[in-house]
């Protein structure tokens, strides 16, 4: 399968956990929505649909409570500017950088995601968010590519797939503590899972898609990057 080229640009936030713009953050995913979406002002023009989809932003956010500290890492396919944080929230300097990645079959990556993994059950098929690590391990593997299989499943599901292929030992899962909206949906949990591990490529422009756009539900909330390295 042909070779594709993956290009994004990333930056990396540094905030000090004792300021109230990064407590809020980490106490409101919704915030932290919006705070990394100022990045992107007149990117997209006022009132038009899905400004994030529209311009690939995805962020992931770790938290570090020894250290007071948290670490958000954002991607898109335009640069941002980040004029707009409070400066005495951060750090340092944001560092922003462009990623590119020459993306062929059987490259192997490191990767690490946060993912919101669900399953749908009962007559009424009502989506329930999985909290068991093999259960998340399953609903991972079950978007794995083998090579020779199609983009998208086909059991009547179709379920997306992510262009590479893992093998079970190599993969990791860990189920962090949920989050609550606090502001516009206070009823709602956010429960993710961080998985890594080792990634092989089976389908370039599957994979390279992957990389762009994430994968998986809530993405506006931090879930759904691929942060990869490459092995060979």
């Amino acid at each position: 399968m042909r070779p594709v080229t993956f290009v994004a640009c990333q930056s990396v936030l540094e905030l000090d956990l004792g300021h109230v713009t990064a407590q809020r953050a980490v106490l409101d995913p919704q915030f932290l929505h919006k705070m990394v979406m100022s990045g992107f002002y007149g990117w997209v023009a006022e009132g038009e649909p899905n400004p994030r989809a529209q311009l690939r932003v995805l962020h992931a956010a770790r938290v570090d409570l020894a250290d007071d500290l948290l670490t958000i890492i954002t991607q898109s396919r335009v640069q941002p500017d980040w004029d707009r944080l409070a400066k005495s929230a951060l750090r340092g300097r944001p560092r922003i950088l462009k990623v590119e990645y020459h993306v062929e079959t059987g490259q192997r990556y490191s990767f690490r995601t946060i993912v919101h993994a669900t399953r749908d059950s009962g007559p009424k098929r009502r989506r329930r968010d999985l909290t068991d690590p093999k259960d998340v391990l399953a609903w991972f593997m079950d978007r794995l590519q083998p090579e020779g299989e199609p983009a998208f499943s086909t059991d009547g599901r179709r379920v997306r797939r992510i262009g590479a292929d893992a093998r079970t030992e190599h993969l990791e899962v860990k189920v962090l503590p949920a989050v609550q909206e606090m502001r516009d949906r206070p009823a709602q949990r956010l429960i993710r899972s961080e998985i890594q591990g080792v990634l092989t490529v089976t389908d370039p422009p599957a994979f390279a898609d992957v990389l762009q756009s994430g994968f998986g539900r809530s993405r506006s909330l931090g879930c759904g990057l691929v942060l990869v390295e490459p092995l060979d």
